[in-house]
């Protein structure tokens, strides 16, 4: 009993370590393709921002400001409101799994010994456009009918709409990887299903996701804005508190944030990458560690999520 007590503390310090050392051999793989890692970043970044200004421009066209509210037919929670959500939903879920797609044949050709452009990547992943859109649409559509219940019912409905929305995430998060990988066409359904196969098979039914490369995720954000801070502080202290002084900041501060949140969303493709090789192939890619992708999920007591796969 004496020495249970003693290692449950140092679990989340081994969690900590274990999701720092993934981030860094994610942050190598990139660093090997840095080019191609950054535009497969960048340029669905570029399609999101694209999409939410003309979300905004359609509210704004067909809405009126009265009462210091916005009032129109995208607005009042009707049937064309809901529709024009989902569509909006629908091309972000795309725009995402495409240029993950493409983020994953990138690193698994490293993985492989074998660096290849951007262009190759994209090429590749076209061949699969038309599955990846039903997968898009799947799971859309899932995830907006449970965002609208959880908007909709009390505490324990949103406590169970959560379970059921990370019991999904966890079982379609190889469905991309799964359909860019198969040479013969695969239905939405079949690659969740492949997917959660390749999880049970490797770590058990009863598994949960460690959190921790969010954690890192979130330290990083955290330090960033400390550190902006800090910086800001000073510069005001300095050199005042003009326009001309404080917009250059601000700008500068929202574009490092972007970057920030660019390179997180690489490593962490990256890290789902490596995971799944090491599922599908047994193989451990050379920038990482065995123990360390296999860690990326741990046994739970619990009843699986699985069974209705």
């Amino acid at each position: 009993m004496a020495s249970t007590a003693l290692a449950q503390p140092n679990q989340p310090t081994k969690r900590w370590h274990n999701s720092y050392y993934l981030v860094m051999s994610a942050w190598r793989t990139l660093m090997l393709n840095k080019s191609v890692f950054a535009r497969l970043t960048i340029v669905p970044f570029l399609w999101t921002l694209g999409i939410m200004v003309l979300m905004g421009v359609g509210v704004v066209a067909t809405s009126t400001i009265t009462d210091n509210a916005i009032r129109g037919p995208l607005t009042d929670n009707s049937l064309l409101t809901i529709a024009y959500g989902a569509i909006i939903y629908l091309a972000l879920s795309y725009i995402a799994n495409y240029y993950a797609g493409a983020t994953v044949i990138a690193a698994l050709a490293q993985f492989e010994g074998r660096l290849i452009r951007y262009k190759e990547s994209m090429q590749a992943v076209q061949q699969h456009r038309k599955e990846i859109f039903a997968f898009s649409l799947l799971t859309s559509t899932i995830g907006y009918i449970l965002q609208l219940i959880e908007e909709r019912l009390p505490f324990a409905g949103k406590i169970a709409t959560w379970l059921v929305g990370t019991a999904w995430a966890i079982a379609a998060m190889f469905a991309v990887p799964v359909i860019v990988t198969t040479k013969q066409k695969i239905s939405a359904l079949d690659a969740v299903r492949n997917s959660a196969g390749i999880i049970k098979k490797t770590w058990g039914e009863n598994i949960i996701v460690n959190s921790g490369i969010a954690a890192v995720g979130i330290l990083a954000v955290v330090l960033y804005f400390l550190l902006a801070s800090i910086i800001a502080w000073t510069a005001v202290a300095i050199l005042g508190t003009g326009m001309g002084i404080v917009l250059p900041l601000v700008a500068v501060g929202t574009i490092g944030l972007f970057a920030t949140f660019l390179v997180l969303s690489a490593l962490s493709a990256i890290v789902k990458a490596a995971v799944f090789y090491y599922a599908t192939s047994g193989r451990t890619p050379e920038e990482f560690d065995t123990e360390l992708l296999r860690a990326s999920f741990t046994s739970k007591k619990a009843r699986g999520v699985f069974g209705a796969l």
